[in-house]
């Protein structure tokens, strides 16, 4: 009879409880076993005799099943009375199709537990082997426990997408849920959205809970928050991938022990405030280990998601002074759910608007939202509870300084293919002017990032000084100005990894590979040296194009050897030749002065070209945490010196496809075969004039294009130094104590 109307059971919501669903499971089952039962014996002999005689028996029974269904549909929309709460019951909503779906990759949603009328939170990670945890739980569902009778909770399974409560209300959330694809490394865990949350309690959250001292901003970023018990180096949002990436400052890097290691300012011990002279103290031993957990706190007027945060691996790296340096804490960020927020109070997303200000908390008492706890108060001073706001279109709780075009999530022709992280400087080079023309004129990188670290003292004139120099690139918004500045910690030479994390994230969300390297490392590639040698009689502009285009065409032609091309390496290495002999003392421009280099190219000062989309933690001349080819970005990709590693890295071909000539002693002078103090060259010297033969003329024209003063003089060019002045002597060359030294060796053994 049943059958007989087509009916099929209505979807409910699991407010109900287990206990209900499985007895309406069960009556309707027993009910339609009825019809089957009496359309097996018409195919079991039985004539039309046998059916009149259980005519009466069959139709008692489809009453009865009528009846049945008739009182299972009262039970399902009558619900029984409830004990009147003090306040609506917080709703925790979960959209099945979106929460609970089989994800190959992925973390799955959290185990919650409802227990004394609490939401207990998922037990907190502890190390990186989180990851095979979730691995060994892909493709199951979260479980829940049925809400008890008196709880102040509600779970919502929803499989309506239009469910108002739903965190998904449109089918274009679909279509952009990041969770709804594989991802290697599995993504952070996913947002929870909370509703019902009363005005005094979101007040409460984020206003009067954050102390004022713990409100990021541009003006305050860095800095340790007031209980000293992280430090904020930077927080970036990447867009297409939905997620906030948020940079700390770690304990092991302030130890003594860790050999290159931050220390609160000596030099400004009497101003220190207290709580840097005790960061050492109170600064977290392991934020993965803290507990409880973090999590990210996002809200849309009285619509709120908790994000609870992973961790990237952080001693990935071949260099020991970079590993456990930077911790990367991760979080989704529910962008569609927000979108729809702004949906429902008629307003344009923040998402979309490049001026507009996106503030969230970061927080280890985010249980407090999900649960009744009565000491959440008292737990609450001594939890890290903080709030970070950044302008949409920097996507950076560091203010940069740039002329670029604010990547704005969805808009069009904004990816870029090829660009350059060149890590902390920490004084306004007078040859910056030479390596942007190169990377720009010659290579064609499309956009530059320049990072500083400038003394508390000079960073305003030093940054006057810095943009002058390279004005013309950074009002054409091809240059973006990155200050690093710590106002009240110091770093030796090797902070600059905690820099170049924070670009290759920034990178992520818009360009595809990003070389690495600093102000004094030139690039030179055999494409190029043929492109000029074949059109240097040419047309300069044709000439010019076709060389911009050259490096570009290296990468591309380098991974499309491969099937899965973008998805192949985890980076691309360059060898360096240490370019150190300064022959031409009079010229004007840095490149122009030096000749001699190493006959060598070596790998110790390699630099590399990220792939963007699998390299996840990097150090100097490798790199770190990497996913490329399924690799578990847990284990060292171990390319670096002698160590090969040919299935994830690849490495350019020094004398046939390129490689960077450092200028090694283009400040101070680090290399001097006849200084025992300083390094000598490891391999013999070879001479070099591709700067001055292939790639000056495209450095030239831009200076004359844009009337930029030479490089020289200026205070900080090398032959100023007191070591070149006492052993060359001012104006000449590096070979005036070759020759003499020489003679000297001559007459000593004539003698």
């Amino acid at each position: 009879f049943l059958h007989s109307l087509n009916f099929t059971p209505v979807p409910i919501m699991l407010q109900l409880g287990q206990q209900r669903k499985r007895k309406s499971t069960h009556a309707y089952s027993a009910v339609s076993s009825v019809p089957n039962k009496s359309t097996d014996n018409t195919h079991n002999g039985h004539g039309h005799s046998s059916k009149t005689k259980d005519g009466p028996i069959k139709v008692a029974l489809s009453l009865f099943g009528l009846m049945v269904v008739v009182f299972l549909m009262f039970s399902v929309f009558q619900p029984k009375n409830k004990k009147e709460l003090d306040r609506p019951p917080l709703q925790v909503v979960m959209e099945q199709q979106n929460q609970l779906h089989k994800q190959s990759q992925q973390h799955p949603p959290p185990n919650i537990n409802l227990e004394d009328d609490a939401l207990s939170a998922p037990k907190p990670n502890h190390d990186h082997d989180d990851h095979d945890d979730h691995a060994a739980n892909r493709g199951e569902q979260a479980k829940l426990a049925a809400p008890k009778q008196q709880a102040d909770i509600e779970i919502i399974y929803s499989e309506d997408k239009n469910d108002a409560r739903s965190s998904s209300d449109t089918a274009a959330y679909d279509s952009d849920d990041p969770y709804q694809h594989p991802s290697h490394p599995a993504r952070p865990p996913q947002s929870i959205a909370v509703s019902a949350l009363s005005d005094e309690q979101l007040s409460q959250f984020f206003d009067t809970d954050i102390d004022a001292r713990d409100r990021f901003n541009a003006t305050n970023t860095p800095g340790v928050n007031h209980r000293g018990q992280l430090y904020i180096m930077n927080y970036i949002f990447l867009p297409s991938e939905q997620m906030m990436a948020i940079f700390l400052l770690t304990a092991e890097y302030l130890d003594p022990a860790h050999g290159l290691h931050a220390w609160p300012s000596r030099r400004r011990r009497a101003d220190l405030p207290e709580v840097y002279k005790n960061i050492r103290s109170t600064i977290y031993a392991q934020y993965k280990s803290a507990s409880p957990s973090f999590a990210c706190v996002f809200r849309v007027a009285r619509e709120v998601w908790v994000s609870q945060v992973d961790f990237v691996p952080n001693n990935t790296t071949r260099d020991r002074y970079v590993n456990e340096g930077t911790e990367i804490m991760r979080c989704n960020v529910p962008m569609m759910a927000i979108n729809n927020a702004y949906k429902k109070l008629q307003q344009p997303s923040i998402f979309y608007d490049e001026n507009a200000t996106f503030s969230f908390v970061l927080t280890q008492n985010w249980q407090q939202l999900i649960s009744n706890d009565e000491d959440a108060d008292v737990a609450l001073k001594s939890l890290v509870h903080i709030s970070l706001s950044f302008v949409m279109g920097v996507r950076s709780g560091i203010g940069l300084l740039d002329h670029d075009e604010p990547l704005i999530y969805k808009k069009a022709n904004q990816a870029r293919y090829l660009t350059l992280c060149m890590p902390p400087i920490s004084e306004p080079l007078a040859f910056l002017a030479e390596i942007v023309a190169h990377y720009i004129a010659n290579l064609g990188i499309e956009h530059i990032y320049i990072g500083t670290f400038f003394a508390h003292d000079k960073v305003d004139a030093h940054r006057a000084k810095l943009l002058d120099r390279i004005r013309p690139w950074y009002e054409q918004g091809l240059v973006t100005i990155w200050p690093h500045e710590q106002p009240w910690i110091e770093f030796t030479d090797k902070a600059k990894s905690h820099w170049l994390n924070q670009c290759l994230y920034y990178a992520k969300s818009r360009d595809s590979y990003t070389l690495s390297l600093d102000a004094d490392e030139f690039l030179v590639l055999k494409r190029i040296d043929e492109v000029y040698d074949k059109l240097k009689e040419g047309e300069f502009e044709a000439r010019q194009s076709s060389m911009q285009a050259q490096f570009s065409s290296l990468v591309k032609s380098t991974v499309s050897k491969f099937d899965d091309v973008d998805d192949h390496f985890c980076w691309l290495t360059f060898e360096s030749y240490q370019m150190w002999q300064l022959m031409y003392p009079d010229e004007q421009y840095m490149v122009r002065r030096f000749l001699g280099r190493e006959q060598r190219a070596q790998l110790t000062w390699s630099k590399v070209i990220w792939n963007t989309k699998h390299l996840h933690f990097t150090g100097y001349h490798a790199g770190g945490a990497c996913s490329a080819q399924d690799h578990d970005w847990r284990q060292v990709v171990n390319d670096w010196r002698e160590s090969k590693d040919t299935k994830h890295v690849y490495r350019f071909n020094a004398e046939q496809e390129g490689a960077l000539l450092h200028y090694y002693n283009c400040r101070q002078i680090r290399i001097e075969p006849k200084d025992s103090k300083l390094r000598n060259p490891w391999s013999k010297l070879a001479n070099d004039s591709r700067m001055m033969d292939v790639y000056w003329t495209n450095i030239e024209h831009d200076f004359e294009k844009y009337k930029i003063q030479a490089t020289y003089p200026d205070e900080s060019d090398v032959m100023n130094t007191k070591y070149y002045r006492e052993h060359y002597g001012f104006g000449n060359s590096m070979t005036n104590w070759y020759q003499k030294y020489s003679e000297d060796k001559k007459d000593l053994t004539t003698a």
